[in-house]
């Protein structure tokens, strides 16, 4: 399944997927934490240069504190 237009997104997307993470699509996909708490919003075609470090900021966010999420 392509999640986003780009390599590394895509792979990292789909490395959490294949340890529980949940993904749905939309106008921005979704992923959703195995905890179901919150979900981290995926861009289909990225524009920024900073969109890989945004990404991981968010998902690193979504892992540490779930509970308030």
């Amino acid at each position: 399944m392509r999640y986003c237009r780009d390599k590394q997104i895509n792979k990292l997307v789909a490395d959490l997927v294949r340890e529980g993470w949940q993904f749905s699509r939309g106008k921005h996909g979704k992923l959703r934490a195995p905890s179901g708490s919150g979900f981290v919003t995926v861009p289909s075609t990225p524009s920024d240069h900073r969109t890989i470090q945004n990404l991981c900021r968010d998902i690193r966010r979504q892992v540490s504190t779930p509970s308030q999420r």
